[in-house]
């Protein structure tokens, strides 16, 4: 309980510190536009005929992973454009992220998976009833019971949170039978970009 509520006190300073600037303009008032003309001209260049191509992933493969900003699935697995379907949430979760892998197999015949999730992970510094907590505080009560359905399905190891993943995933009916073989687990070191394999 120490080692979290430090972990959570480490998380509050990062905030502090780093916080994004909120005022003035947004992104997509500023930015998008200008940078989305920069990749048209160089699309071709970049994704050419890769973004062309069916939709099906032509690796056959489905990655999921956490929506934490400093990863980047294609490059740390040496994928491309086209090559797999990428499905994040936070904490790289197989209950969150299972409507997407559903549709990724029937639909697109994706039959591996590869589930990564990482260090310093801010879904093993959150809490679910902080979180809730927050909620309620900002909403009206009308909106909590919704909230009580929050759960951020956290974690402190995430090499045991990718093994019950990967278990969760080859217990389930709905996934593929042809794929219970072909899940693998992993964690992926934010501080030097190396994946060690779990399972």
């Amino acid at each position: 309980m120490a080692s979290h509520v430090a972990s959570m006190a480490a998380t509050a300073y990062a905030k502090a510190q780093n916080a994004p600037d909120l005022k003035g303009s947004s992104f997509a008032d500023a930015e998008l536009a200008v940078n989305n003309s920069n990749f048209i001209k160089t699309y071709d260049v970049l994704v050419g005929d890769k973004g062309r191509a069916h939709l099906m992933p032509k690796r056959g493969i489905a990655v999921l992973c956490c929506m934490d900003a400093r990863l980047d699935p294609n490059a740390m697995l040496g994928l491309e454009v086209g090559d797999a379907h990428i499905i994040r949430n936070g904490g790289g979760r197989a209950a969150d992220a299972l409507r997407s892998l559903i549709g990724s197999q029937e639909a697109l015949q994706t039959r591996e998976i590869i589930v990564i999730h990482h260090e310093d992970c801010g879904y093993s510094h959150a809490s679910t009833w902080v979180i809730q907590k927050a909620l309620k505080a900002r909403t009206e009560p009308a909106a909590h019971p919704l909230v009580d359905q929050v759960s951020l399905q956290e974690f402190t190891d995430p090499r045991e949170s990718v093994a019950e993943d990967v278990a969760f995933l080859r217990e389930h009916p709905l996934v593929h039978p042809d794929s219970k073989d072909k899940i693998s687990g992993w964690v992926y070191q934010v501080s030097n970009g190396e994946l060690k394999r779990v399972c």
